[in-house]
């Protein structure tokens, strides 16, 4: 890196740092500054009634296996549009600003603290590839030495991006950066990397030969193992994403059903499931709230859902403005970052159609 560019990424941190700062004010400093308890004590009161403004960022892609919608601290949402997969065009909304990405059959699934954002393209006539895309620029991560694909699904605030590359037919987790896409190992039938924080440690997902799904972590320096084995849990069924503090937001089947979980040295938070049967955690933030959905059935109706210490889970439909809940749905939640700010998929009843939503904390109660 440059000595140009290594001063422009650490004044892109400084401000994403400083709206941080700004943002947690407002979620915290109900009725003013307080001290000490007494301010914990409001802060905690508050986010155990906090309340969302809905933005519309318009139709999306919606295959929650193949697609997501990313979020950085600065509120810049990345995502995809298009009815299928081989007509997807990325976009990038910030300061209240759409921006198209790309040709057709290019997917962008998450963004870091200054701007990087990463996914794939894809083409009839080429193999898929992980790219990155920064300020106009889209660039091809390649894949690894004697491989034929690659994806990517989430990239740190140092710029390390993971996913996969498939090489002889098997997918391996995979991370790209500065131009060198890294083997991080697979387990049975291939394994993807799903999530990284900015230490380094990678979580994911891996197909056993009976075709269950399982998670797995590689902790920095070290290899990829068995989500369940090296933690203890059982019957993990995926390691979505893992935040700075090593919390580790997943699905595991319990004994009250498969639910969304939290997983931190040890100790394992049961998100819930909103009196339904199943639930997944879709993201979880550096200050500990998770984003997700809760159902009936798999082939049925979801709710997005919103997961903090104060409250446990809710139904983010019934957080949000009573003229906006009227007429849309929420029905996944995707990602959130550390003040908050949630992006969602639901439902338009007007347009009839799936849609990006940006979802931002309100005001105190």
């Amino acid at each position: 890196m440059t000595r140009s560019a290594w001063r422009s990424e650490r004044v892109a941190r400084w401000f994403a740092s400083l709206a941080v700062a700004l943002l947690a004010l407002q979620l915290t400093a109900c009725g003013g500054a307080q001290p000490g308890e007494e301010l914990a004590a409001a802060s905690a009161a508050h986010r155990a009634q906090v309340r969302f403004s809905v933005r519309d960022l318009g139709p999306a892609y919606a295959v929650t296996s193949d697609a997501s919608l990313g979020i950085n601290d600065r509120g810049m949402v990345v995502g995809t549009r298009g009815a299928s997969s081989d007509q997807r065009t990325g976009f990038v909304f910030e300061h209240g600003r759409f921006t198209e990405v790309g040709s057709p059959e290019l997917s962008l699934r998450a963004v870091n603290a200054t701007g990087l954002a990463v996914g794939g393209m894809y083409s009839p006539t080429q193999p898929a590839r992980a790219i990155s895309y920064y300020k106009g620029v889209v660039t091809d991560l390649g894949t690894l030495e004697g491989g034929t694909d690659s994806w990517s699904w989430a990239v740190n605030d140092r710029g390390v991006a993971v996913g996969d590359a498939r090489v002889a037919g098997v997918y391996h987790a995979a991370a790209f950066h500065e131009g060198k896409v890294f083997d991080l190992g697979t387990l049975g039938l291939g394994s993807y990397a799903n999530g990284i924080n900015d230490h380094g440690d990678v979580v994911g997902g891996w197909q056993d030969y009976d075709g269950s799904w399982h998670g797995f972590i590689v902790p920095r320096g070290g290899s990829i193992q068995d989500f369940g084995e090296a933690t203890g849990m059982s019957g993990v069924g995926s390691a979505d994403k893992i935040n700075n503090g090593g919390t580790v937001c997943g699905s595991a089947g319990f004994p009250t059903g498969y639910h969304g979980f939290l997983w931190r040295e040890g100790t394992v938070t049961d998100l819930g499931d909103l009196g339904f049967w199943w639930s997944v955690c879709m993201d979880v933030s550096d200050s500990g709230m998770a984003v997700g959905a809760a159902g009936v059935d798999w082939y049925g109706s979801a709710a997005a859902s919103f997961w903090s210490a104060e409250e446990g889970m809710i139904d983010l439909n019934t957080r949000i403005p009573a003229d906006v809940a009227a007429r849309v749905y929420l029905w996944w939640g995707s990602g959130i970052n550390s003040v908050g700010q949630i992006t969602a998929w639901g439902w338009d009843f007007a347009e009839g159609a799936n849609k990006a939503y940006l979802l931002s904390p309100v005001g105190c109660p």
